[in-house]
C-alpha cells in the first residue's frame, strides 16, 4: 500500500461524514461504508503504525495570554482557556497512531481575564470570566467503522466524534480605587434555558442565556430576561401546517424554519426590591411572513415593535412573557397588555427593502432604493412613501432602482424632494454609491455633500467637504 486518500466530506444531520477510499498499487480499492443505518463515522486506516498526526490533521496554534500595548502607554493584557483545547489522546499515542482531535473549538480558548493597566503599570479594571463547558460523545468509537477484509496487511483505528459548546456563566468586573484591596464590583451571571443531556440531540434547544443577573457594589440587583424564536417551539407542538395562523405567530415559525433563532422576540429588565422583581421595561418584536415577486422568496421582515408602558411597577411572574395558545380555531400571539405599539413597519418592496416605517407618537420616514435595488440612496423624514411618489413619479423612481446613473445624475434625479411644496417640512437625506466600494457621497438635510474616495484597492482613501477640502485622509502602510 502507497497511501491513503480521504474523499467526500460532507455535512449529515449537523455532524462530518466521511467516506474513504483506500489505494493499493494493483489491487482493488476499498470504501468503507457507514455502520448500519448511522450514517455519521470516522475510520481511518494507515499502512502502518508510526504515521504522526501532522499527516492527517491541521495544527492551531493557541495563546494563554496576550498584551496590547495602547497609544497612551497603558496596556490590556487578556488570559485565555487552553485546559479544555486537549482532544481525543487514549491509548492512540502509545499505538503509535496520530493524535485527532474531534472536540469542537468552540469548547476551548475562551476569554478568561481582561487586566487594563496604566503607563506606570497601575491595575485599572479586571474583567473576570467563567464558563460551563458542556460536551457529549456523539458517535463512540466502538460504532466508527465496519470491518473489511484488505487486500494487503494494513493497520486501522477508528475515533470517537464528540460535540458541544461553552455556556459562558459569569462576569465579574472589578473597578479599583486603590488595587487591590479597593474596587467597585459588578457581577453579572447567566443562566439557560435547557442545557441538553447526554442523550439529548439538543434539537430543540438553544445556547442563548434568557436570564441575566447584575448584582452592583451597593448591592442592587438588576434582572434582564429574554424569550428566543425557539422558546416557542414547544408551544407549537401540536399544531399542523393546515391550521391557521395569525400574523406574529407566522412569523415566530418563518423564524424557527429559516434558523433564525438568535434574536430574542422579547426582552424585560427587571428591579429587585426585597424579594419581589418588578417589571420596569420591556420590548416585544413581531414578525411577518411576505412574498417577494422578484426574488422568488418568501421572506421574514420586521411588522411591529412594542414597548412596555405601564403608570404603576408590575410584578414579575412566569406568565408574564409572550406565549402562543390556539384560540377559537387560530393560533395566535398572547402578550401582556401593559404592551402598546411603538414603531410599525409600514411597507416593502419587491425586492424586501423597506419602503416606509413610522412610530406612533412621529410622521413616516420613507426610502428609495438604488443600484439593482440594493442600496438606499433617499430617506425622507415626516413624509409617506406615496408623497415621494407623487412628487417624483413611479417611473423616474422605477429607474433609480435599476439605473441611477451617475453621481451628479443620482442627485439631480432626487433633487425635487428638497423642493416640492408638498414635503417643505420634510428632512431628506441622499446617498450615491461605487459598486463594489461604498458610498461615494451622502448629502444631509441641510444639502450639504461629503464625498467619499477610494484608492485602486478599494481602502477609503478621503473624506472631503461640499468644497473638496480634505476631512480626513487615510494612509495605508505595511511593515517590511
Amino acid at each position: 500500500m502507497t497511501g491513503c486518500l480521504y474523499e467526500g466530506a460532507t455535512v449529515v444531520g449537523g455532524l462530518p461524514k466521511f467516506t474513504m477510499t483506500i489505494s493499493d498499487g494493483d489491487y482493488t480499492s476499498h470504501e468503507i461504508p457507514a455502520v448500519g443505518a448511522d450514517p455519521n463515522y470516522i475510520a481511518i486506516a494507515f499502512m502502518s503504525p508510526g504515521i504522526t498526526s501532522s499527516d492527517v490533521t491541521s495544527q492551531y496554534i493557541f495563546h494563554a495570554n496576550v498584551t496590547e500595548s495602547l497609544s497612551n502607554g497603558g496596556s490590556t493584557i487578556s488570559s485565555f482557556d487552553t485546559e479544555s483545547l486537549v482532544g481525543e489522546t487514549t491509548d492512540f499515542q502509545n499505538d503509535n497512531y496520530p493524535i485527532i482531535s474531534s472536540m469542537p473549538l468552540m469548547l476551548g480558548n475562551k476569554l478568561k481575564k481582561e487586566s487594563f493597566r496604566d503607563a506606570n503599570g497601575n491595575t485599572l479594571k479586571e474583567i473576570e470570566y467563567t464558563y460551563l463547558y458542556y460536551g457529549r460523545r456523539a458517535i463512540d468509537p466502538s460504532d466508527a467503522y465496519r470491518k473489511f477484509t484488505p487486500m494487503q496487511a494494513e493497520r486501522y483505528k477508528s475515533y470517537g466524534l464528540n460535540t458541544g459548546c461553552a455556556y459562558l456563566l459569569s462576569k465579574e468586573e472589578r473597578d479599583y480605587l486603590s488595587y487591590p484591596d479597593k474596587f467597585l464590583r459588578t457581577a453579572t451571571t447567566y443562566e439557560y434555558s435547557g442545557i441538553p443531556s447526554a442523550s439529548d440531540q439538543g434539537e430543540s434547544l438553544h445556547h442563548f442565556a434568557t436570564k441575566e443577573v447584575t448584582t452592583n457594589s451597593d448591592g442592587k440587583i438588576q434582572v434582564k430576561r429574554y424569550k428566543f424564536p425557539l422558546d416557542y417551539k414547544q408551544e407549537l407542538s401540536s399544531s399542523f401546517s393546515t391550521d391557521n395562523f395569525e400574523i406574529a405567530v407566522s412569523g415566530i415559525k418563518g423564524l424557527i424554519d429559516r434558523w433564525m433563532i438568535q434574536n430574542p422576540i422579547e426582552e424585560i429588565s427587571l428591579v429587585v426590591n426585597g424579594t419581589q422583581a418588578l417589571v420596569r421595561t420591556g420590548k416585544l418584536k413581531t414578525f411577518q411572513n411576505l412574498n417577494f415577486p422578484q426574488r422568488n422568496v418568501t421572506q421574514i421582515c420586521p411588522a411591529l415593535v412594542y414597548n412596555y408602558e405601564s403608570p404603576a411597577d408590575q410584578a414579575y411572574t412566569t406568565s408574564f412573557f409572550s406565549s402562543i395558545t390556539k384560540n377559537g380555531g387560530t393560533w395566535k400571539l398572547n402578550f401582556n397588555n401593559s404592551y402598546v405599539p411603538k414603531l410599525y413597519f409600514d411597507a416593502y418592496d419587491s425586492y424586501a427593502n423597506l419602503l416606509q416605517y413610522h412610530a406612533t407618537d412621529n410622521l413616516p420616514t420613507a426610502y428609495l432604493w438604488g443600484y439593482n435595488n440594493s442600496q438606499p440612496i433617499a430617506q425622507v423624514e415626516n413624509t409617506t412613501y406615496v408623497q415621494l411618489q407623487s412628487v417624483l413619479g413611479q417611473s423616474v423612481i422605477d429607474n433609480l432602482g435599476i439605473n441611477p446613473g451617475t453621481d451628479d445624475q443620482v442627485r439631480s434625479s432626487l433633487q425635487p424632494l428638497r423642493q416640492h411644496p408638498s414635503l417643505q417640512k420634510a428632512r431628506v437625506s441622499t446617498y450615491t454609491y461605487l459598486p463594489l466600494f461604498g458610498i461615494t457621497s451622502m448629502s444631509d438635510s441641510n444639502n450639504q455633500i461629503m464625498f467619499y474616495e477610494y484608492d485602486d484597492m478599494g481602502r477609503l482613501r478621503f473624506i472631503k467637504d461640499h468644497n473638496s477640502m480634505i476631512l480626513k485622509k487615510y494612509v495605508y502602510n505595511y511593515k517590511n
